[in-house]
Parts: C-alpha cells; sequence; structure tokens
C-alpha cells in the first residue's frame, strides 16, 4: 500500500506545490479564501461613492478642522495615515479602530449601531468626546463656504439658506448630553429639521466617498497566496516556515479563522469574547443588543428618508439574540501588529497577551446563553504561540 502511495505522488508531484506537504486540502482551500481583498464594493446607498471629485471633496474635509467646536481637530487627527488610519487615546471609552478596509464591513462601531460607511461618519462629528461639532454647523458650513457651498451642490443641488440663527441656531442637534444643543434643536420647527438633517446627511455620504478608498497595503501574505495559486516557488517563500506553521494554526486547530474570516480576516458579525475587564475604559454597555436597538431607530440607516437606495428587508431581520449584550464586531486584522492595543477597550497592550488569553481562556468571563461556541481554550504550545505571533506579522508588512 506504502508503494503504491508513493507511485501516486511521484506522478502528481509535477502538479504539487510544497505547501501541500504543510497543510491539507481544506486548509489551502481556506488560505485562497482569504487573499486578496477584492475590488472596492460600491455602496448603493450613497449616490456620490467611488466619484472622484466626491473623494477629493471627503479628503478635504477628512483634514479639515472646522468640523469640530473651536476647530480643534479633525478626522485626521486621530485617524493619522502614518499610524495606519488609527491612535491611541486614552480619553475615550472604547479603542479607535482603524480606517483601512471600512467599504467592505456590512456594520459599523463596536456595537454595529450604524450600517452604512456615511452614517458611522455622522457619529464622531457630534459626539462630545470627538469633534463636539453640530448638524446646524455642518449645514451653515455648507451654506456659507465658498468652495464647498458649489462643490457640494454639483453632488446634491442647492444648499438651504441656513444664515437665519432663529430659524437654525448654532449649535443644534438631538442630544441626552448637551442642554442647550438639544434645547435649540428642539426649538426648530420639524421641516426645518429636515432640511439640515438631509444636509448632515449629504455630507456624510462625502466623508464616505473618500474614507471607502482607504485599503490596506499588499501584505507579505497575499503575495504568498498567489505563490500557492501560481505554484510560484519564489512567492512561496515570501514567508518563514514559521509563519506558515502559524498559519496552520490559525486556520486549524486555534479556529482563528472562524471569526476572522475572507481576505478582510472578518466574518462581519458579532461575538462574545468573554474578555476580562482590565482596563478603566467603560466599552460599549449593552453591545450589540444595543447597538440593534440604535440602527433600527436611526435616520440615517441604509433604511432611512436619506438613503440613495433603501435596503428591504436587512434591518426588519435584527432581533435581539441571547448573549448580544456582550457580543462585539469582528475587526479586520490587517495591519494588526502596529495597532496596540488590542480589543475594544484595550484590555492586551501585546499581541502576545493576545494569544496567551485565547490559549488559556484565563481570567474570561463566565458563559451565558447563545456564546460562541469557538470561544473556548485553544491550549496552544509554546512553539504554536510563537509561529501564530510570526503569521500575524505577516498579515502586517508590506513585501
Amino acid at each position: 500500500m506504502n508503494k503504491i502511495y508513493t507511485y501516486i505522488l511521484i506522478l502528481l508531484s509535477p502538479f504539487l506545490s510544497a505547501e501541500d506537504s504543510i497543510f491539507s486540502a481544506a486548509e489551502i482551500k481556506r488560505i485562497k479564501s482569504m487573499s486578496p481583498l477584492p475590488e472596492i464594493p460600491l455602496d448603493p446607498t450613497n449616490k456620490i461613492d467611488g466619484n472622484k471629485k466626491a473623494i477629493q471633496l471627503g479628503e478635504a474635509f477628512f483634514n479639515d478642522w472646522r468640523f469640530s467646536r473651536g476647530e480643534e481637530f479633525a478626522c485626521a487627527t486621530c485617524h493619522r495615515e502614518t499610524d495606519h488610519f488609527t491612535t491611541s487615546r486614552t480619553d475615550t471609552d472604547v479603542e479607535i479602530p482603524t480606517l483601512y478596509n471600512m467599504a467592505y464591513n456590512k456594520w459599523f462601531f463596536w456595537d454595529g449601531r450604524s450600517d452604512t460607511l456615511w452614517s458611522q461618519t455622522l457619529g464622531p462629528i457630534e459626539a462630545g468626546i470627538e469633534h463636539n461639532f453640530s448638524r446646524t454647523e455642518v449645514a451653515f458650513l455648507m451654506h456659507s463656504d465658498i468652495e464647498y457651498k458649489p462643490a457640494y451642490e454639483k453632488f446634491f443641488g442647492p444648499v438651504p439658506d441656513f444664515s437665519d440663527p432663529d430659524r437654525f441656531p448654532q449649535p443644534a442637534k438631538p442630544s441626552s448630553d448637551d442642554v442647550e444643543a438639544n434645547r435649540n434643536w428642539q426649538s426648530m420647527t420639524k421641516e426645518d429639521q429636515f432640511l439640515v438633517n438631509e444636509v448632515f446627511a449629504n455630507v456624510g455620504k462625502i466623508f464616505a466617498a473618500y474614507q471607502a478608498q482607504l485599503v490596506s497595503p499588499k501584505t507579505t501574505f497575499d503575495v504568498y497566496v498567489e505563490g500557492i495559486k501560481e505554484n510560484n516557488q519564489e512567492k512561496l517563500s515570501a514567508i518563514s516556515d514559521s509563519a506558515k506553521r502559524g498559519l496552520k494554526v490559525f486556520v486549524g486547530k486555534g479556529q482563528c479563522i472562524t471569526c476572522h474570516s475572507g481576505p478582510n480576516f472578518s466574518d462581519n458579525s458579532f461575538h462574545d469574547m468573554r474578555l476580562p475587564k482590565f482596563t478603566e475604559k467603560k466599552g460599549i454597555p449593552g453591545a450589540r443588543a444595543v447597538g440593534i436597538g440604535k440602527v433600527k431607530d436611526s435616520i440615517f440607516s441604509a433604511n432611512g428618508p436619506f438613503s440613495d437606495s433603501p435596503r428591504s428587508k436587512h434591518l426588519d431581520e435584527l432581533s435581539i439574540q441571547a448573549g448580544d449584550e456582550f457580543k462585539i464586531k469582528t475587526p479586520t486584522l490587517r495591519f494588526i501588529t502596529a495597532t496596540p492595543p488590542f480589543m475594544h477597550t484595550g484590555q492586551f497592550r501585546f499581541l502576545t497577551d493576545v494569544v496567551d488569553f485565547y490559549s488559556e481562556m484565563k481570567g474570561a468571563r463566565a458563559p451565558v446563553d447563545g456564546i460562541s461556541p469557538e470561544m473556548t481554550p485553544r491550549n496552544f504550545t509554546a512553539q504554536e504561540k510563537k509561529d501564530l505571533l510570526e503569521f500575524l506579522k505577516c498579515i502586517s508588512e508590506r513585501p
């Protein structure tokens, strides 16, 4: 029997790569599904998505400090290109994720309280701990700026006259913690609120047109996958033997691919990580359970009045499941080594801590109904931990 098997291997050897001795056929199939990133998908709810002039205008918005109270900072202040469009802040309740590959997301924010990139953009603009701006101030900026107004109008038509402070007081926004802005908002007529909301939503679409283009660079892992698909020996050597063993752990024993699947290393879903609380950050009370309520109630959802192509049932089909109050969105792992600390509230300072946690689950919160079955100890050996870390480097470095 062994002689027959050896003979078959000799016959097939011209068609096999060295990787066939490392990975099973099922593992090779999974690995091929992890690269490359596809073409950037267009968002049908945003009619200017992919428009070159909108992208340029969105980049200007992204770097403009005037979209914040007192002109204190811009989006680029925290999402720096030199830091992979993220940063580490100690004064927020959650970690600030990278903006890489946002166009591939189905849900936005850690709790998924937005269902489009343009609606996600609106949140930080009005958040008190971020831009602390308001939607009437955004509307007035579009009306008054000699460059932004004609650029905006090319996409969305005439900007209403927002110069009357009695009709359109500043600041004004629906808010539970900004008394003045909320009082001003409630003083406005429903018709005027709609005019402001429409411009606010359209500004979000301009921001989103630019952010959708922020795609992570090609990595050594992508080169390696090309080598597998092409049976190219030079490309197959793009990553080390240790990284290949780590990849085998990632798609096999570690079951990392269960959540971090596909070219963006994310299943676009939500999971209870059973994380211990090591930081002072509050996190997201209610997690996905609260996020579902917020996205269904939002006037800026993909089903709302400002969507350019309302989706029919994706929100109607949402319902809160057992354990949702602990579930957090799966982030991309691309360039993960460059974006510490890790997890949504920065529980772990080093990637070694993350791997240790998944291995032993030491200090993990007790399971609840609806717990993700993959959240169980993986019991990695010391070598497997080292190899897994080597693999993670390969999805975080350029060729």
